[in-house]
């Protein structure tokens, strides 16, 4: 599309080029006017004088001097034809040269006729008249003088039409330069980038514009910062445990639902820590001293978890009872991570007990039994004690312990046994395919297939989750390159493959080769990367000119870093199961839901549901105003069709 300076330099200079060229063919027709005039004036004088000389020679009917006095005019070459007719009309004497243009191209003969007029004048002896003479000057001369004003014009009005659209550019450029400022300022606006001009320019009309951008901008930046200031508001109140700042048992309790609810559940350890005494405590030392105890021991289990587990839950149950809950440690392991909690935890009040058990379970209800057990026996022990209840077996075909999963995921990385299937994702309005999720799984010789779920927490405990990754995007790479070329694909990338620089320069590299179809893949980031913002956006300006989307995945309550929302190219922001499937029974997150969806409708970005598992959590979902849609549900439907 043509830019206005562009449009405007067009129009400017197509005027003045058209001028110039009336300019031009008017000079060009007067020349000649003026030359026409200048040859019959060159005849005349010439036949009139020819005409003097003539008559005493004619009169002696001498008309051998005749013939030579018009040959002398002649051989000059500055005339066509020179003839004597008498007084009968017959033709006595006449010299004539053919008319050759030289220095002077055929087009411009052609397009410009120069016609030399004929001048008469008599020839008298004494009082007799003799005859006519008849005299046509040469046009060649004229032609290249013609020709010679022509082109010198020319060039000289070319070179002031070259002059003035130059000059015209230059001026535009300076004047419109604000307009590119406002370009780069909406384009800065789109990225979550609220930046204000200060130069006002001096054109009335420009300056209007620059003023009415600053503040539509200042308007933009406050409407979006209070969106965040709401959903904060609506977090702190129905999310966290207003004395402590961690979640409250309600969102442990959506998370273990969703966790327990799959056939297969990733290896992990939930643990219950309770001050037993706290009670005691207060009394001696005052409420507000136990609340701060409650506090500190809230900021210790998070410091802990951010430090072991690479995904992990913390809640607060009720009085002095927290909950955590971790993924990809197991087995032999949790011993280990109990005695370095316990270690950890602050010196005062001294009882504390702990009660863990692994993932094991077959529903909420018998993991909490076997933890609230596990804290009774721990009580037992001592004034500061852990237990593990009994471990469980109903996944005995899962590998156990670390270094039983190292060897089962190096084993499937040498052999290809990891593989992808897809899950759809509709659009909540017309249920539209918007694009299929790639999703991982792992097929081990004489084992069940292992859910994506189940394995990457481990992959990512062990740090090989650059190597599968790079596995898993060259299988979602030949998809995209399968016969079906108008799916949209998404696939997702772990944490850890966005600070290895091997694997990003290999990520980049590939989808560049990709060229117009890096269109249709989306790379799913988890909304934890969020909380380093700024290695995010270090990757996303790298992915971003090969042409992939971009999106975040499993976004919960609380919501990661909304302030940093803004300024990426989020083509989606994808709901995390859990989080979907609470909505199920808790009043609270629908008004948290609320909030976030009214602040994506803000920045523009479509949000979208995961784990819809039954129809009823779909009216809700469609309800909310969600715009996609995900799982089983979805899936079946797509396979019905």
């Amino acid at each position: 599309m043509m830019t206005l300076a562009r449009q405007i330099i067009l129009v400017i200079s197509l005027v003045f080029l058209l001028v110039l060229v009336g300019v031009f063919v008017h000079g060009v027709l007067n020349t000649r006017a003026f030359l026409t005039q200048q040859l019959g004036s060159h005849a005349q004088d010439t036949a009139t004088s020819l005409a003097l000389s003539l008559g005493p020679v004619l009169q002696k009917q001498d008309l051998t001097s005749a013939q030579s006095l018009i040959d002398a005019i002649v051989d000059r070459g500055y005339y066509q034809r020179i003839e004597y007719v008498n007084l009968s009309g017959h033709s006595i004497l006449k010299r004539e040269f053919p008319v050759v243009v030289e220095g002077v191209p055929t087009w411009f003969t052609r397009w410009i006729k120069l016609e030399a007029p004929q001048r008469d004048a008599l020839i008298m002896a004494g009082w007799q008249q003799q005859g006519n003479l008849q005299v046509v000057s040469h046009v060649g001369y004229a032609y290249r003088e013609l020709w010679e004003s022509a082109a010198s014009t020319a060039a000289w009005l070319g070179g002031g039409w070259l002059a003035a659209v130059a000059c015209i550019a230059l001026l535009l450029r300076f004047v419109l330069a604000p307009l590119l400022a406002v370009e780069r300022q909406a384009e800065a606006v789109g990225r979550g980038q609220f930046m204000r001009l200060s130069q006002i320019p001096r054109t009335r009309e420009l300056g209007r514009v620059v003023k009415a951008m600053n503040s539509m901008v200042a308007q933009v930046e406050r409407i979006i910062n209070e969106k965040i200031a709401t959903l904060a508001r609506v977090e702190q109140a129905a999310i966290f445990d207003p004395g402590t700042g961690v979640p409250n048992r309600q969102q442990m309790e959506a998370r273990l639902s969703e966790l327990l609810s799959t056939p297969q559940h990733p290896e992990g350890l939930f643990a219950v820590i309770q001050l037993t005494e706290l009670e005691a405590y207060n009394n001696a030392q005052g409420y507000q001293a136990g609340n701060q105890v409650l506090q500190d021991l809230a900021q210790c289990l998070r410091v802990f978890c951010a430090l072991e587990f690479n995904e992990s839950a913390i809640a607060r149950f009720a009085g002095a009872e927290f909950a955590v809950l971790a993924s990809g440690v197991g087995g032999d392991e949790i011993s280990g991570v109990m005695e370095r909690l316990l270690a950890a935890l602050p010196a005062q009040p001294a009882a504390i007990h702990i009660g863990v058990t692994d993932l094991n379970r077959d529903d909420r209800a018998a993991l909490f039994g076997a933890a609230d057990l596990a804290t009774r026996i721990a009580q037992t022990k001592a004034q500061r004690a852990w237990h593990q209840s009994d471990p469980s077996h109903l996944n005995d075909d899962m590998p156990q312990g670390a270094h039983a999963w190292r060897g089962v995921l190096l084993q499937a990385l040498e052999q290809d046994c990891l593989t992808l299937n897809s899950s759809a994702v509709v659009d909540s309005r017309n249920g539209q395919l918007l694009h299929q999720e790639l999703l991982a799984q792992l097929l081990l010789p004489g084992r069940p297939a292992i859910a994506a779920g189940v394995f990457m927490p481990m992959v990512e405990r062990l740090r090989l989750a650059p190597q599968v990754d790079r596995v898993l995007v060259e299988q979602a790479l030949q998809w995209l390159g399968g016969a079906d070329q108008t799916t949209c694909y998404a696939i997702n990338l772990t944490p850890q493959s966005l600070h290895d620089t091997v694997f990003t320069q290999w990520l980049v590299q590939h989808l560049h080769s990709l060229g117009v179809s890096a269109q249709r893949l989306t790379l799913e980031i988890p909304a934890v990367v969020l909380h380093q913002v700024e290695v995010l956006r270090a990757f996303v300006q790298r992915i971003e000119p090969t042409g992939v989307g971009f999106a975040i995945d499993r976004v919960s309550a609380p919501v990661p870093q909304p302030a940093a929302w803004p300024g990426l190219p989020l083509a989606y922001i994808k709901l995390d199961a859990a989080y979907v499937m609470s909505l199920e029974g808790q009043v609270n997150i629908h008004v948290h839901l609320d909030a976030l969806r009214d602040f994506t409708q803000k920045l523009g970005v479509p949000l979208m549901a995961t784990g819809i598992a039954n129809q009823n959590l779909r009216k809700l979902v469609t309800k909310a105003g969600l715009d996609g849609l995900q799982g089983s549900v979805i899936d079946d439907e797509q396979a019905a069709h």
